[in-house]
């Protein structure tokens, strides 16, 4: 007859010592996630749509969308540029025709912000940078694979950073 084996025991020392630096980091981000407000929702989840909404959004206010996104997330885009795009999709959010037409306005609001804090360290938004985090890392997770996505785990990555260091100071 077959013994059932007792469970191997866990190496994990969850005292406090072992919490720490990278560990802890981890630890919120889980717990954030899994915790965090249910307001945070996305409702456009490809960066196709996105472009498409903002380039009829953007025909009514006789702007130039050409390839918003894709200057948002650009590697060599000035912190300027980004302040361009973030006061853009400011004045787009003031007269959407749909509720998908306002997600798209406020997706670029944000990945003008979160590239700027992820590239430059500059926090160019309104709110306090933790109150951002689980936004940015849910938008990481619907954009993964994406460099949309990217942006916004680099952003979620600082902001926890700039939280750490204020907290410590």
């Amino acid at each position: 007859m077959l013994e059932p084996r007792s469970a191997p025991k866990s190496s994990l020392n969850v005292s406090g010592a072992d919490v720490n630096g990278a560990n802890a980091v981890g630890l919120r981000r889980v717990l954030l996630l899994a915790f965090g407000s249910p307001s945070v929702t996305v409702e456009i989840q490809d960066p196709a749509d996105a472009d498409r909404l903002l380039r009829e959004l953007c025909t009514r206010w006789a702007e130039s969308a050409q390839g918003l996104l894709d200057l948002a997330v650009g590697q060599k885009t000035a912190l300027d540029d980004l302040r361009f795009i973030k006061e853009l999709a400011k004045r787009l959010l003031k007269a959407p025709h749909s509720s998908q037409e306002a997600e798209a306005a406020r997706l670029l609001y944000h990945l003008a912000i979160a590239a700027g804090l992820s590239r430059f360290h500059i926090d160019m938004g309104a709110s306090e940078i933790a109150d951002r985090f689980l936004l940015y890392e849910r938008l990481g997770i619907v954009f993964s694979g994406h460099p949309i996505g990217d942006v916004f785990r680099r952003a979620a990555d600082e902001s926890l950073h700039v939280t750490e260091r204020e907290s410590h100071a």
